[in-house]
């Protein structure tokens, strides 16, 4: 149970640790001074970029800022596991303009999982941002949600999820849920995050009823461009898209849905051994220190072998 000022874990140059983790704390940062308006939940920041630190920010971290900038910040940080965390911004103190729940630069093949960003802003008030990443590539960003659990008279994040920069590599988004968020999905003028087909990812405003997608890389946008099924149903379709092309209406495709899945859940039944790092093995996104690449084949051929022998763990996600 943490209370802080500015930072309340400061992770800096673990370049080569075999395991850094941060699990079920519940960390308040304050504002005190216009020194602490920046302060983080948790920062990691690395200036070697590879194998680094291995950070697990994991499983049931309850993060609040009061007046400062970022739930959880990543400079720098490469396959880090961010799964299952709760970020909320406090009306109480309000935050700088940008205030994001998540940030990710410069970094790579980082899996961001099945956290809910929330806050009680009125969008009117300040513009916050649930997740922003910039620079980065070959990240899986799945099944979180931003701007939900609302209280009364809030209306969410200012935008849902923001990208900057080149991340146009090998970036899975999908099964995400932006709701009442004033811009749902943003990309900046030179934005690329990789072509997202039949994704899933979900856009709900019942306050004000418009739904947003904006790319402000008009020429580029080929290169972000999302596939939608629009049999699959008007949440995975925006009704504002700008430009208008940069969704593709495909009948014959299958799109995504979140809610079915598996990927949230903490436990396949019946599985033996680490069933979460056999997920991460057959997603390719293996981050413990035991499957990095000189191991990823073995482990794969060792998690088939146990999928050939077991017909329902095939069947499952």
């Amino acid at each position: 149970n943490i209370e802080a000022f500015y930072k309340g874990i400061d992770w800096v140059d673990n370049d080569g640790a075999s395991l850094m983790r941060a699990e079920d704390n519940t960390i308040v940062v304050e504002r005190k001074n216009q020194y602490s308006k920046g302060g983080m939940c948790i920062s990691m920041n690395e200036f070697v970029q590879g194998n680094n630190a291995n950070y697990q920010i994991v499983n049931n971290n309850h993060l609040e800022t009061k007046g400062t900038a970022t739930g959880i910040f990543a400079r720098g940080v490469e396959n880090a596991s961010v799964k299952d965390n709760l970020i909320f911004t406090n009306l109480s103190q309000q935050p700088t303009s940008g205030a994001s729940g998540m940030v990710f630069e410069n970094g790579s093949m980082n899996s961001v999982s099945c956290n809910a960003v929330t806050n009680t802003i009125p969008h009117s008030n300040i513009k916050t941002v649930g997740l922003f990443v910039s620079m980065s590539t070959n990240n899986k960003i799945n099944c979180n949600n931003f701007g939900t659990n609302l209280v009364q008279g809030s209306t969410g994040s200012y935008r849902g999820m923001s990208f900057a920069g080149e991340c146009d590599v090998f970036n899975d988004v999908a099964g995400n849920v932006m709701t009442e968020c004033v811009e749902g999905l943003y990309l900046n003028n030179v934005s690329r995050i990789g072509q997202q087909i039949h994704r899933g990812n979900v856009w709900s405003n019942p306050t004000i009823g418009n739904t947003t997608a904006i790319n402000q890389n008009a020429i580029g946008f080929g290169n972000s461009e999302f596939w939608v099924n629009i049999n699959s149903g008007v949440q995975y379709w925006p009704n504002t898209i700008s430009p208008p092309q940069w969704f593709f209406a495909d009948p014959s495709g299958n799109t995504y849905n979140g809610c079915g899945s598996l990927i949230c859940n903490t436990s396949i039944p019946d599985v033996s051994g680490d069933e979460e790092h056999l997920k991460q093995v057959a997603r390719d996104s293996a981050i413990s220190f035991d499957y990095r690449d000189e191991n990823l084949n073995q482990a794969q051929s060792n998690l088939y072998a146990l999928l050939q022998e077991d017909s329902l763990l095939r069947a499952s996600d």
